[in-house]
């Protein structure tokens, strides 16, 4: 109990050594002084009346402080409660849901495509494999991270796309997207292009069935969109970052590979 005594005491002094709490009370100290002369000069020197004045005023100024103190405590505390549960209620579900795709080999999500870190992935990765429509964009936008990991780390990339020069692949991809066949065919041959300046690690796979999806695995990490076939399709779209070597990643995988070695599949083209 003591001890108790002497930290309060303790904190109290501590507090009054505060240069603007000392500051604070003088000029308080001022005010009551400067008051209490003015009503005593006005009351024509009763100082006993000047006093009853005085201290009724300072009691129903402290009553209305004291109430108001009281009510913010007590609701100000209620709010802050209310505020610091709905954080907490959100970070919990925040980390449930990030739990939950993490248990499932999701690494990160966006709506955004074109702001994955394109750069340090590619820099991370032993192999890229990649099955779209064509993505002459995407090969031109990386072109000089994609060439570095060739020559300096030797990585292998396999490129497939469905091949325009095919009659019914042709149709299909027209049909469903809207393009003209001056165009799909147009963008096979930039895509095709980018790749012959990558040289012979970079194998081209001529497919005949039309992704679903765009998917570009780089390294361990496999970066999946569901894929719009609309001519005027969004440019933002929802985008996933998966663990390659985690279950969804490997069908993705296994997947791939059965694409590029089905009978419709052409053989690759070295460059």
């Amino acid at each position: 109990m003591g001890d108790s005594k002497e930290k309060v005491s303790s904190g109290i002094i501590t507090r009054l050594k505060n240069p603007g709490i000392f500051v604070c009370l003088c000029l308080a100290l001022l005010c009551i002084i400067i008051a209490l002369f003015l009503r005593l000069y006005d009351a024509g020197g009763d100082l006993w009346g000047v006093l009853y004045q005085l201290s009724d005023t300072v009691l129903l100024t402290l009553f209305a402080a004291f109430t108001v103190g009281f009510a913010w405590e007590v609701l100000g505390k209620n709010a802050l409660l209310r505020e610091l549960q709905h954080h907490t209620d959100k970070a919990f579900r925040d980390a449930g849901l990030s739990n939950a795709l993490a248990d499932q080999g999701i690494l990160h999500t966006t709506t955004n495509f074109h702001k994955i870190k394109w750069d340090e992935y590619i820099a991370d990765a032993d192999e890229i494999d990649v099955c779209w429509w064509a993505g002459s964009a995407w090969l031109r936008g990386n072109a000089d991270a994609i060439k570095e990991a060739i020559q300096t780390r030797q990585v292998r990339m396999r490129y497939a796309i469905p091949n325009p020069y095919d009659k019914n692949t042709l149709s299909l991809m027209g049909a469903l997207s809207g393009v003209t066949e001056e165009e799909l065919r147009s963008e096979y041959n930039k895509a095709s292009q980018e790749l012959h300046s990558l040289g012979k690690p970079a194998e081209l796979y001529n497919v005949r069935k039309i992704p679903q999806y765009g998917m570009v695995r780089l390294g361990y990490r496999i970066v999946f969109f569901p894929y719009s076939h609309l001519k005027d399709r969004p440019k933002s779209r929802p985008t996933f970052v998966i663990d390659a070597n985690s279950e969804l990643g490997k069908r993705f995988l296994r997947d791939f590979d059965d694409l590029i070695k089905s009978d419709e599949t052409l053989h690759p083209l070295n460059f």
